[in-house]
């Protein structure tokens, strides 16, 4: 919160659209609120060498953040903000 158009305060969720770009391994991204625990629901699956897109909404967390982990391999991850909730 509080970069990219989204306000420093009462905000709730973030719509992002994630893309991935050049994974060297097949793989899933999961997003989850920052200082919670890792979800077992995946957020985005991709094979290697694939560039793939998700719209997903995500609750922030500590510090109005969100986290992004990647299962395996290496891959570029473009976050864009369209949209949040108050």
């Amino acid at each position: 919160t509080g970069q990219q158009g989204v306000p420093a305060t009462g905000v709730t969720a973030v719509v992002l659209n994630l893309t991935v770009t050049g994974p060297t391994a097949p793989s899933h991204l999961r997003t989850f609120p920052t200082g919670t625990a890792l979800p077992n629901a995946s957020s985005i699956n991709f094979e290697a060498n694939q560039t793939i897109a998700n719209l997903v909404v995500v609750k922030v967390g500590t510090g109005g953040k969100v986290d992004i982990f990647n299962n395996s391999g290496q891959v570029d991850v473009i976050a864009d903000v369209v949209g949040y909730f108050s």
